[in-house]
């Protein structure tokens, strides 16, 4: 279902979501198979000309699973066309083994970047209401939008990749500036989860007779020529954690390939590392080896991690200070 170009209108896109809920009721006309209604959040996405809508879209239909959702799809067109659209739809699945759809509320505004200063309006009339709202930002571009500022204030919850801007510099910067005005997540810090979950587990393991009151030094290594903004927070989290007795620092391998290598400790009596290789991390302590599982960092996964956090990050603030 779709409204007229140039005359969307928040209370008729309500009218198509519930026309659409009639159509999907009178589907099933002995109520046999009935669809379960389920939205947690407003999932507000907003889409740059250019980015890969295919990726956003199945990222969004993975959400759905754990964070049902009334998910509105903001697409910014830069060339074409000066209307604005939109259109209504339903995403449904059924769980293994159930009879029942289990369906979640989908709507589509396509806008010229010359009008964008209106969808914040259409938006706030077509968010769920007394549930929480948060915008993915999917492209830097955006984030220096004209506009942009009024769309995430219709969030509770801004979330960018400050690894998507042109330097570390810039994304962070970004990111301190919307983190002084409301709840922010960058997914650069949130692919640095496992990284943490390793350093915990490498120190925790009673096998080694290792403590983090050893270390005198650590080293976060990354690869290529400059340190992206992934590396920046874990070596701002080692120092938080650690305390300022330890010297961090940050070493490139050129000849290496990721945003984070390893990390290298030193200290009193012993020398210790965490490397990643595929699907399993390296676990080094003096001459003893272990290998663990290294979790899988999808977008939909980083995602996932990022809605479920609704209250500040302590500990993203003080690495990302």
């Amino acid at each position: 279902m779709g409204a007229a170009a140039g005359a969307v209108r928040p209370e008729q896109i309500l009218k198509d979501l519930e026309a659409l809920w009639v159509e999907l009721g009178q589907s099933d006309p002995e109520k046999r198979n009935a669809v379960l209604r389920a939205c947690s959040m407003t999932l507000l996405v907003a889409l740059d000309a250019g980015d890969d809508e295919q990726e956003a879209a199945e990222t969004v239909a993975e959400l759905m699973h754990e964070h049902p959702s009334r998910s509105i799809v903001l697409r910014v067109r830069r060339n074409g066309g000066e209307a604005l659209e939109a259109r209504v739809l339903a995403q449904c699945w059924m769980p293994f083994g159930r009879r029942q759809q289990i369906c979640c509320e989908r709507i589509e505004i396509t806008a010229p970047a010359e009008r964008l200063e209106e969808a914040p309006r259409i938006i706030l009339g077509v968010t769920v209401p007394d549930l929480p709202v948060v915008l993915w930002c999917r492209g830097a571009r955006l984030c220096g939008e004209k506009g942009f500022a009024d769309l995430a204030a219709v969030a509770d919850k801004l979330i960018v990749d400050s690894a998507e801007f042109p330097t570390a510099e810039e994304g962070l910067k970004f990111v301190r500036k919307a983190s002084a005005r409301k709840l922010t997540g960058d997914l650069a810090w949130t692919r640095v989860t496992a990284w943490r979950e390793m350093v915990a587990l490498l120190f925790d393991c009673p096998e080694t007779g290792m403590t983090a009151r050893q270390i005198e030094r650590a080293r976060v290594i990354y690869g290529g020529s400059e340190a992206g903004s992934s590396a920046a927070y874990l070596a701002g989290w080692l120092r938080a954690t650690l305390g300022g007795g330890v010297l961090v620092g940050m070493e490139a391998r050129r000849e290496e390939e990721g945003s984070i290598v390893g990390i290298e400790f030193e200290g009193d009596g012993m020398r210790a590392s965490v490397s990643a290789h595929g699907e399993f991390a390296v676990m080094r302590m003096n001459e003893r080896e272990h290998r663990v599982p290294f979790p899988p960092q999808t977008l939909s996964l980083l995602l996932r991690e990022e809605l479920g956090i609704l209250d500040r990050d302590a500990w993203f603030e003080e690495s990302l200070g």
